[in-house]
């Protein structure tokens, strides 16, 4: 067999291999496989080898990997899902159309996984803004899903037990908006049974590990997980390296990401809990084989409480008996022991199977987007081709969907295969496949009673079994040619797959096919106090036209899988299809093992040979017109070689498609190639018969091992030259080596011998050189001894002096800051005081002002009224006092009229008895003129008597009397008199009644003034209230919310409580239905007696029903009052911790605005006490820098006068002369004297010392050269 010679990482696509066969696939595929390679292309199907190890995987799902994909081509970037995923989801982008993602493969090879990365790779890519969040709800259904919808099995710890296609959903950004899923076959045995070794549903598990006691006790879970039924059979509770409560807690969190409310959660957990309680539930069997629940039996109550039954009578009824409807009664038939625990079994897989389409339905509702989709992706997780030593419906289905899918294949294979033909421009012929559409029919065909027909008919008949439905199969499809039957096992058939024949047992094919739940069970459940569980079993309605409705629930297992898979494969042909085939490499899980029997038998079954089969059966080989030209010119006469060199370096450079090349690689066929109708010359690539590419790759093998043979002989000659070279140079740098050792040693020594020589000639000579300035050295080492000790001496004052002034300072400043402080802090709170008092005054001034003006205000309100009040009684008693007054006086007008008629002249007696009427005026005037009255105090007591305006009319009375009117005889006069006095006693009278009410008035002004302070008073105290009240009516609404609030939560309870009584009602309608029924029936004895028994057992439901309504009404009234005292505690609980802590908060407040001040104080006295060192640093860094230089300018001095004592002497050493040190201090501070006398500063004295020295120095010189004789100082 032929042999592909692989490079270093292996073939990345399959279909450029030379030679094209099984092992030469499974030999690439285990290659890439070593080296973590576990991706690999068969044209564009992705096989996806399982590494089963996250040391190979993870690095392959970094998200800096994943950004490298995204907008490349497939075939740009080694293989992988990122690249699948990327091609569907540019073809949405670029064609507009559906795309769908096909992934198959055996339990364990990976689907799960590969679905789960290639829905996150199209989450990143497609997610923006708002869309962040519907991707993380999109993935989060993942793992909710698997909770429920996984369990471990022999082969798998994680394995997918549905299958499932999920459309996510791109709006027309191609933004993802949404997802919905489909699952399909459910494995529901798994839940009562699992073998060994295995697990069932992971969500069981992460139930007993992840919940509290608390909540477990609830739920009535608080068992050992050994002591369940459903997780004790296999022996195997937990993973290696899973840690159910942590898995828990994902699911949780998955559950509130698609928007699970807690309540929700609840009823999820119990519909659980009652799954696993229901397995708990024993049977006994009574004496005539009638089976029945204990009495008393624990787990009754439990599963009756969770699923909301009515009784855990009415349960355990419908799970020992059955009620069978005949013509004129209904039968109660109890159930044997075995029939009553297929009717556990059979509601146990219903909740379960119910509970998982409502949590699918759940996670549609909040993802699918109908609305702004605009295209979808759809990737497909379904089971890959089954065959075990016992199969069975399950398999049939499954296999069933694989052929379908594989059909589907096929034909896209086939597709792409001519499309490809097409697009070249070459000749070809129709290519002949197999194909399973008989294979289809004989499973799934109408007409020809396929076998999921024949299986429904069976299951149709009351008297059908499985060995009559395999009697019937090998009857109707005994010769066709994809049936067999066993001799042997009557109860089996075989059916030839494409994959493989695999022989199914009919054992149970009836009952799982059906699936159906009892009515008696159905109606309990339906009937349920649980909205949740009603919501799982919704009861059948009528269709608009009145007739019911075919609902799902009546359909078989079968048929409705037929259904799905049709559904599912209209969809998928309506998209563009993309395939990923998943490889398990071994059955033992493990890594690094690739074993080839079972990697090639899911070659076989995954289509992958056939479809290379397909693709490679007219031309099996190609390749690209650049690529034939570089790897064949070899072939070619070396002469053409020679001539044609240019085309091959053309062809490194060209693309596929170049005309050059194009004509270049029909030069090379023709040339290297003598049969033309072995090949074609495509657009971009050549295409060759079978065993054409073989033979070529044959002969260039051959060429190349000549031309290896002159390259071996061309490279062992010159690795010789290399390797003489080498020597040679070595022992040429040994030589060198050693001569230049020997050299060194010759100069190393001489160098020694010449340096030892200096070094003695030269030390004799510093010796003799240093004795001769031994003299001057110690002259010189005195000096500086002296020196430094002068100035280490002035240096400790000047320290000294420095640090004395530093402190004077420092106190002068302290104690100026503190009086400035003080100063400034007095200053401070005079003003405080002075504004404080001007505020207080001013508003001292308004306060008493304001109360001035209200006071004069209320005053002169007062007055007004008083002075009103007077004038109105004045003006009263003035009219009574002006009537009396006129009455009186025309009275006595009339008795003077009459006593002076014998004096007066006859014309005034005429007028006066001619009008006895007269006015006052006329009389007064008479009394004026003629009887001379003193009218002008008559005049003045009227003032006084009866106000300004009637004296002011009496005395024009009185003129007007003195006008016309002569003298009065003195008898008139006395009369008048005697009236006047009678006034007179009137007038006093009035005085003494006006001082009355004068009396009166202040004392009403002070009650009024009284009134007003208690007025005052009440206003402020009516303010006082009006607070009071206002906080009583702010208190009173909130009461009144709280009340309105307790009010909404009666009248939920009471709601709930109505609806209990409408369905007590609606039960006491039925009781009454059923008992006019029974009375119709009471013609026979046995229907009467029936009838007897029912009605007493109804009679006690309905009793037992009444007390438990009544009690349940108690119960809620006593919530209802612990509701309403928990909420009052935790409100007055809420008011005072929330006063608490605003109080501690108010305090700590406080607090710390008292330590920030202080702080900022600090902070500011820090700061200047900060600013005056630095000042102070500041000027003794400038006294310390003048003192350093005015001590290297007396250096200077005292060099430059040693330099001419020294050449004064001739260059000779002399005596300094020793100058004592003052009594006074040696340095005094720049600017200040020394205290002891001798005037200047140290600085000064040692300049006039060191002039004095200079001076004798000369002068010594001079009397030296004088005398020729050496002196000293």
């Amino acid at each position: 067999m032929l042999v592909n010679e692989l490079p270093e990482d292996g073939v990345e696509n399959m279909t450029q291999l030379n030679y094209l066969h099984e092992p030469a696939l499974l030999d690439n595929l285990r290659y890439r496989f070593s080296k973590d390679h576990v991706y690999t292309y068969t044209g564009k199907i992705c096989i996806a080898v399982n590494p089963f190890s996250w040391k190979v995987s993870k690095p392959l799902y970094e998200e800096s990997l994943l950004v490298q994909y995204r907008g490349k081509e497939l075939g740009d970037k080694p293989p992988h899902v990122y690249a699948i995923a990327e091609d569907a989801y540019q073809h949405i982008v670029n064609d507009r159309r559906n795309q769908s993602i096909l992934v198959s493969g055996e339990s364990g090879a990976g689907k799960t996984e590969s679905v789960k990365v290639m829905m996150q790779y199209l989450a990143v890519v497609s997610k923006s803004g708002d869309q962040n969040k519907v991707a993380a709800q999109v993935l989060a259904s993942n793992p909710l899903l698997e909770a429920f919808g996984n369990a471990k099995t022999s082969r798998n710890n994680n394995s997918s037990r549905f299958g499932k296609f999920i459309e996510i959903q791109f709006n027309r950004a191609f933004k993802m908006v949404g997802a919905r899923i489909h699952v399909y076959l459910l494995e529901k045995p798994r839940v009562i049974q699992q073998n060994e070794g295995e697990r069932n549903y992971h969500v069981f598990y992460q139930l007993m590990a992840g919940l509290s006691d608390d909540e477990r006790k609830e739920i009535h879970l608080d068992v050992a997980i050994d002591k369940l039924a459903l997780l004790n059979q296999s022996g195997c509770v937990a993973i290696e390296g899973v840690d159910d409560h942590e898995e828990m807690q994902a699911t949780r969190g998955a559950m509130h990401a698609i928007g699970m409310e807690e309540p929700e959660h609840k009823h999820v957990m119990r519909a659980i809990a009652s799954v696993l309680l229901l397995a708990q539930l024993t049977f006994v069997q009574d004496k005539e084989d009638h089976s029945g629940i204990e009495d008393g039996s624990v787990a009754l109550q439990q599963v009756a409480e969770l699923l909301g039954s009515e009784t855990p009578e009415e349960l355990s009824n419908a799970l020992c008996t059955r009620q069978l409807v005949t013509r004129d009664d209904v039968v109660t038939v109890p159930l044997n022991l075995e029939q009553a625990s297929a009717s556990r079994d059979a509601l146990t897989k219903a909740i379960y199977g119910k509970l998982f389409s409502w949590l699918v339905d759940r996670c549609n509702d909040k993802l699918v987007d109908d609305a702004k989709s605009a295209a979808f992706c759809g990737i497909l997780d379904i089971f890959g081709f089954e065959h075990f030593k016992v199969n069975s419906f399950e398999q049939l289905c499954i296999n069933y969907a694989n052929e379908r899918l594989q059909q589907q294949f096929n034909w896209d294979v086939f597709k792409s295969e001519q499309a490809e033909y097409e697009r070249e421009g070459i000749e070809w012929k129709a290519i002949e496949f197999v194909d399973n559409q008989k294979c289809l029919d004989l499973i799934d065909d109408k007409k020809l009673m396929g076998i999921l027909h024949v299986l429904d008919e069976e299951c149709a008949l009351q008297k059908g079994t499985d060995e009559t439905l395999a009697q019937k199969l090998r009857e109707r499809h005994g010769k066709h040619p994809y049936f067999d039957a066993p001799k042997r096992d009557q109860l089996s058939f075989t059916v030839k797959h494409y994959a493989g024949n695999v022989t199914y047992l009919s054992t149970g094919f009836r009952e799982k096919n059906k699936d159906a739940l009892h009515p008696d069970l159905s109606a309990v459940m339906q009937g349920s106090k649980s909205p949740f569980v009603r919501r799982l079993f919704p009861s059948e309605v009528a269709s608009e036209g009145g007739q019911k409705a075919k609902s799902t629930s009546k359909m078989t297992v079968g048929m409705q899988f037929m259904n799905s898979l049709a559904s599912l494969m209209r969809t998928i042909n309506e998209t563009d299809v993309h395939y990923v085939r998943c490889i398990k490499p071994n059955a033992a899980n493990k890594p690094a093992i690739f074993e080839m029997g079972k990697s090639a038998l899911q070659l076989r079954c995954a289509g992958v040979l056939e479809a290379v089969r397909i693709s490679r059966m007219a031309y099996p080989n190609r390749m690209p017109h650049p690529a034939f030209v570089r790897r064949y010119m070899v072939l070619a006469p070396k002469r053409w070689q020679a001539d044609h060199s240019a085309l091959l370096v053309k062809a490194r450079e060209a693309a596929p498609g170049d005309a050059e090349i194009f004509k270049g690689c029909q030069q090379v066929l023709g040339v290297v190639v003598e049969d033309a109708s072995r090949y074609q010359l495509g657009k971009t690539k050549v295409f060759f018969r079978a065993f054409l590419l073989e033979s070529l790759e044959k002969r260039r093998s051959s060429a190349l091992g000549l031309s290896a043979k002159v390259l071996q002989k061309m490279m062992r000659g010159l690795l010789c030259q290399k390797r003489y070279r080498q020597k040679r140079q070595a022992a040429i740098r040994l030589a060198n080596a050693v001569r230049r050792h020997q050299a060194q040693v010759r100069y190393t020594r001489q160098r020694t011998s010449t340096i030892s020589i200096q070094a003695a000639w030269r030390g004799r000579r510093s010796r003799k050189y240093f004795r001769s300035l031994r003299a001057a050295l110690r002259i010189q080492t005195a000096t500086r001894a002296k020196l430094a000790r002068k100035r280490v001496t002035a240096m400790r004052r000047d320290y000294r002096a420095t640090k004395l002034q530093s402190n004077a300072r420092k106190r002068q400043q302290q104690a100026k800051y503190h009086s400035m402080r003080r100063a400034a802090m007095k200053l401070q709170s005079f003003q405080r005081m002075a504004t404080q008092r001007r505020q207080y005054r001013r508003e001292l001034a308004e306060k008493k002002e304001e109360a001035k003006l209200s006071t004069q205000l209320a005053k002169t309100q007062a007055k007004l009224e008083a002075e009103i009040e007077a004038r109105r009684k004045i003006e009263e008693e003035r009219d009574r006092e002006m009537d009396r007054l006129r009455a009186a006086a025309a009275a006595g007008a009339s008795s003077v009229s009459a006593g002076a008629a014998s004096v007066a002249p006859a014309e005034v007696v005429y007028v006066t008895r001619s009008d006895p009427g007269m006015g006052l005026e006329k009389f007064m005037a008479l009394l004026a003129g003629k009887y001379a009255l003193n009218v002008d105090a008559l005049i003045k007591d009227a003032q006084e008597f009866a106000g300004p305006a009637a004296a002011t009319e009496l005395g024009q009375i009185s003129g007007l009397g003195r006008m016309g009117v002569g003298a009065a005889s003195a008898d008139e006069t006395s009369e008048m008199s005697n009236m006047l006095a009678l006034v007179n006693k009137d007038r006093e009278k009035l005085r003494e009644r006006l001082a009355a009410e004068t009396e009166a008035r202040k004392k009403l002004e002070s009650e009024r003034r009284e009134l007003d302070r208690k007025v005052r008073l009440g206003s402020a105290t009516s303010e006082v209230e009006t607070r009071k009240g206002r906080s009583v009516a702010e208190e009173l609404s909130r009461k009144k919310d709280e009340l309105a609030q307790h009010k909404q939560m009666m009248q939920a309870q009471a709601l709930q409580i109505s609806n209990m009584q409408s369905e007590s009602a609606a039960q006491q309608k039925r009781l009454s239905e059923l008992e006019r029924k029974m009375n119709e029936y009471d013609d026979s004895f046995y229907s009467l007696e029936a009838r007897n028994v029912r009605d007493r057992t109804k009679m006690e439901e309905m009793g037992k029903a009444k007390a438990r309504a009544e009690e349940e009404r108690n119960v809620y009234r006593l919530m209802l009052e612990q509701a309403h005292e928990r909420s009052q505690r935790e409100r007055t609980d809420a008011r005072r911790d929330a006063a608490g802590k605003q109080e501690a908060t108010a305090q700590r407040l406080r607090a710390k605005k008292q330590q920030v001040t202080r702080l900022e104080n600090e902070r500011q006295q820090n700061d200047e006490l900060l600013a005056q060192a630095q000042k102070e640093r500041t000027q003794a860094e400038e006294e310390k820098n003048v003192y350093r230089q005015q001590c290297q300018d007396l250096m200077v001095q005292c060099q430059s006068l040693m330099e001419q004592l020294s050449a004064a002497h001739g260059g000779e050493p002399v005596q300094v002369p020793v100058i004592k040190a003052p009594s006074t201090p040696m340095m005094s501070p720049p600017g200040q004297t020394d205290r002891g006398g001798g005037g200047g500063s140290i600085f000064e004295r040692m300049k006039n010392a060191a002039a004095k020295g200079i001076a004798a120095a000369q002068a010594q010189a001079n009397g030296n050269r004088m005398d020729d004789s050496p002196g000293s100082f």
